[in-house]
């Protein structure tokens, strides 16, 4: 691929893939207003930005720059940013994912057990093993008294 190749200020070569680059035209520099301005992106804002994927922002900042879309400067940003992301840790939850488990901790602690799917996978995620066995065992205890009493009321009414 052929690249622009004019005199950067830092001394470089302008990686721009020629006849594409936003600066400059022939070895000139392009008249004023026809720049981006300060802070506009000159490329796409990847999927893996809107997606929140590290790996694949980092594949995609890869690609851009052997194929010379974006400076190694930008790259460089760009990773030092995504250093910063990655050191944060996991994402705090949302309000939602707060909510729902007050919620399913606030029904464990009063001896509700899970109801949902969704809430047996979170009681999973939240309790040890052991404890976690303990509720299941509640709750198949209680079902077996649930049906011994509806079988006993059912040969009652037919008076068996």
């Amino acid at each position: 691929m052929a690249y622009c190749g004019h005199r950067t200020k830092t001394g470089g070569s302008c990686h721009y893939p020629r006849g594409k680059c936003p600066h400059h035209e022939g070895g000139q520099r392009l008249p004023p207003g026809t720049e981006p301005a300060p802070g506009e992106a000159s490329v796409a804002v990847p999927e893996a930005v809107t997606g929140r994927n590290l790996h694949g922002l980092g594949w995609w900042l890869v690609e851009r720059v052997l194929s010379g879309e974006i400076e190694k400067e930008r790259a460089a940003t760009l990773v030092s940013v995504m250093r910063v992301i990655v050191s944060l840790g996991e994402e705090p939850p949302s309000d939602s994912e707060v909510e729902e488990e007050a919620i399913l901790r606030a029904k464990l602690a009063f001896g509700m057990p899970p109801v949902t799917s969704d809430e047996w996978e979170r009681a999973a995620r939240l309790l040890d093993p052991e404890t976690l066995r303990e509720v299941r065992r509640q709750v198949e205890a209680a079902d077996r008294r649930a049906r011994e009493l509806d079988s006993d009321v059912t040969h009652g009414l037919d008076g068996g």
